[in-house]
């Protein structure tokens, strides 16, 4: 319905039916209103989930990145480590020695010989380098973790831009992201309701000019004595017509009603590779008008007449110029009467 309205409120309008036109430009705004905040929603909503599962990918990716610089530096930080197995050896062996047996397992308080004592740090040392040993295993198993999951990323999809246009537009504006993400969806919002709206009444208006611009042109014969209704449009009695309602009747000496025709008629005549500017021609319009008591209409509705009476014209040099006719040098002096 939104489509067909704008040819409707046109219609309306031209019909001099105002109170419809402009109810139905009321009911145009409303619904036009309606469709925009709803393609602005729809329009947001896909483009919020589009970045959000770009920012989601890069996220993941950047708390793995991170993860994993962390794991290695504190890998770094411990240094060569030997394996655990190898440590426990060590240890284990020391456990066989019989200064630990001596010292009861190293205590503090059975500790008195000198070789004890460096037998006992000896068994300390390992002791510590049984923890760091079993850190640094099990940082390497989070660290291969790490690199499985960073490995199994598209690294092509995740690290470019959540919204190149947006971000692009943002550098060149000065706007954040966002901001420019928002008058994007209200630019095609407005668009897709332009679109959607006046589509329809844009392109039969071009259409029906082409159809008129299409219309075969034809000769005029001065010498004609008939009234043409064909080439008298409706619309030039009302805009045109003598101030005397009775000047509408047929005219009694046989010329054309319609006040252009007659015009025409009385002080044109045709002549090869004559031609006359459009100017020149409304102005012998008006004086005969004024003359014959008859309001004379506007330059543009006397040139689509002319036009449609079968006259050709064109611009040159910055002037429209009708071509193969010229002004009678004494024309009749005649009224509608």
């Amino acid at each position: 319905m939104k489509t067909i309205l704008p040819l409707a409120i046109t219609a309306t309008w031209l019909a001099g039916q105002k109170g419809r036109a402009i109810a139905g430009l009321s009911l145009f705004l409303i619904f036009s209103a309606y469709s925009l905040t709803s393609a602005l929603g729809l329009y947001s909503l896909s483009r919020a989930n589009s970045v959000g599962t770009a920012n989601a990918g890069k996220a993941t990716y950047a708390i793995a990145k991170e993860e994993g610089d962390r794991i290695k530096s504190r890998l770094d930080k411990l240094g060569q480590t030997r394996t655990v197995g190898e440590v426990e050896g060590d240890i284990a062996a020391g456990k066989a020695n019989k200064r630990y047996a001596t010292t009861k397992g190293c205590s503090p308080r059975e500790i008195t010989a000198t070789k004890s004592r460096a037998f006992c740090d000896q068994y300390a040392r390992l002791n510590g380098e049984l923890a760091t040993a079993r850190e640094a295993q099990d940082l390497r198993k989070r660290l291969l973790a790490v690199s499985a999951k960073i490995g199994g990323m598209d690294l092509s999809k995740v690290l470019r831009s959540a919204d190149p246009q947006s971000e692009a537009l943002a550098k060149l504006t000065g706007y954040s992201p966002e901001a420019v993400r928002t008058a994007l969806a209200a630019l095609v919002a407005v668009l897709i309701e332009f679109g959607s709206g006046l589509g329809l009444w844009v392109v039969t208006g071009g259409a029906s000019r082409r159809e008129r611009s299409g219309i075969p042109k034809k000769p005029i014969d001065k010498h004609l004595t008939q009234a043409r209704p064909e080439t008298c449009i409706s619309p030039l009695p009302a805009y045109s017509a003598p101030r005397l309602g009775k000047d509408l009747l047929p005219s009694p000496d046989g010329l054309p009603v319609c006040p252009i025709e007659r015009f025409t008629v009385t002080h044109i005549q045709t002549k090869k590779r004559a031609e006359v500017t459009a100017k020149n021609l409304y102005e012998a319009f008006r004086n005969w008008a004024k003359e014959a008591d008859i309001h004379p209409v506007n330059q543009t509705k006397f040139g689509r007449a002319m036009v449609d009476l079968g006259y050709r014209k064109e611009r040159r040099g910055g002037t429209v110029r009708y071509l193969g006719v010229e002004l009678s040098s004494a024309p009749d002096r005649v009224t509608l009467q």
